[in-house]
């Protein structure tokens, strides 16, 4: 990883806080997909490329009781994140290159690998599965993230015209540009429309992030069947997307549930990953010796443990139907209109709470979760699909930006 790691000491990469990293998230996830978990407030938990800890950190001073290890390539990364982060006793950082970490018997609840598998080569790829299948205690999951086939192809080859005008002396971004000029010459095809998007968004992004991201030589996206197959020779199984959208066929279209009726999960994934037109993953991995009980969809039993934030209000009804609609007013597509009285039942003793058990919020509704449990956890589950509401195990984490929050400024490991 000599060229990776010079890559990054050469442009600093900007931060980003990974949500669906947190214990608490990650590990709901799992556990609506059949995996036996542990408490994630005492989880143990290494992030690989942490870059300037903004993520581990974050855990760590939401999770006092948590012991988390940060390990980045990149000395000046692990000194900023020490800096920042070095004064809460649960956490610490230290360089390393995952192509050869040696981490001895340490076991860790949760490991997170955002953004490196696709940036990287063969060798720290197969670190990364090797770290995940060699360290994961008994429950726990391995979050990481790739860009995504058959949703990358476009900005594959687009990086390939970078790369190309790079190599003859020109700015990495002179191949972008002179694909958008030429761009109206094709209007009317029906490829255009895709492709400008992707070339804007490229385009849009932050230089460091393009440099990284569209200028590394190593970048290269996989399909979901791939990563599976690479992890099962480190003895982990695939378990779930972080993004619940992505993983339910059983809450698609009726037309996908018939199409793909009777294949083998992942490759039903796989065809989803088509229709989707997916570019990128945060998949979920498991030691596969705790795979016994999986499921195809999540358990809506379990669901009504979990904790709810709902993040919606009601608004007006639907013209057509006198239905009441459910959504974020800044936000017009993210909209439920539930047709049943007891949905909306529900919903409506959902506004304006704090995080509760889901199942509080059905006795608050007058619904018996012994009876309609399933049919209301469906529907909750819906909303968080449509990030109406968050689903964690146990009462959310703060973020950085609310209040009481965790900030490099006040992290003091007792949030």
């Amino acid at each position: 990883m000599n060229e990776t790691a010079a890559r990054y000491r050469e442009v600093v990469y900007p931060q980003y806080l990974q949500a669906a990293a947190h214990p608490r998230s990650a590990l709901a996830m799992a556990k609506l997909f059949g995996l036996t978990v542990g408490e994630p407030g005492s989880a143990r938990v290494l992030e690989i490329a942490c870059n300037r800890g903004t993520t581990v950190g974050w855990i760590a001073a939401t999770l006092p009781e948590s012991q988390c290890i940060g390990i980045d390539i990149v000395e000046r990364a692990v000194a900023e994140a020490e800096g920042v982060f070095g004064h809460l006793p649960n956490v610490a950082f230290r360089q390393g290159d995952v192509a050869t970490l040696d981490l001895g018997d340490a076991v860790f609840d949760v490991i997170v690998v955002q953004g490196l598998f696709s940036w990287v080569d063969d060798a720290a790829r197969d670190g990364i599965m090797r770290v995940a299948g060699r360290h994961l205690a008994e429950g726990g999951v391995a979050l990481i993230s790739y860009n995504a086939m058959p949703g990358s192809a476009y900005r594959s080859a687009i990086r390939e015209l970078m790369l190309m005008e790079e190599a003859r002396g020109e700015p990495l971004q002179r191949g972008l540009e002179r694909l958008m000029a030429a761009l109206p010459g094709v209007e009317g095809l029906s490829h255009v429309p895709l492709l400008r998007e992707i070339c804007e968004r490229v385009g849009a992004q932050d230089p460091a992030v393009l440099r990284h991201d569209d200028g590394a030589h190593e970048a290269e996206p996989f399909y979901l069947m791939q990563v599976a197959e690479w992890a099962a020779g480190h003895g982990l199984s695939y378990v779930a997307d972080s993004d619940l959208a992505l993983d339910w066929i059983g809450a698609m279209p009726v037309e996908i549930q018939k199409a793909l009726h009777g294949l083998p999960r992942l490759e039903a994934l796989q065809y989803c990953d088509y229709l989707l037109n997916l570019p990128y993953r945060r998949s979920i991995f498991a030691r596969a010796a705790d795979a016994g009980a999986l499921r195809a969809g999540p358990d809506l039993t379990a669901a009504l443990d979990l904790h709810v934030l709902p993040v919606f209000e009601r608004l007006e009804e639907d013209p057509e139907t006198g239905a009441p609609n459910f959504g974020r007013p800044d936000d017009p597509k993210r909209v439920m209109s539930p047709r049943e009285t007891r949905g909306v039942t529900l919903l409506d003793a959902m506004v304006g709470r704090p995080a509760a058990p889901l199942r509080s919020f059905l006795e608050a509704a007058g619904i018996d979760p012994s009876t309609e449990g399933e049919a209301a956890a469906a529907m909750v589950l819906q909303a968080s699909m449509r990030q109406l509401c968050t689903v964690s195990l146990g009462p959310p984490p703060p973020m950085p930006d609310a209040p009481g929050a965790a900030t490099p400024e006040t992290a003091t490991g007792t949030v």
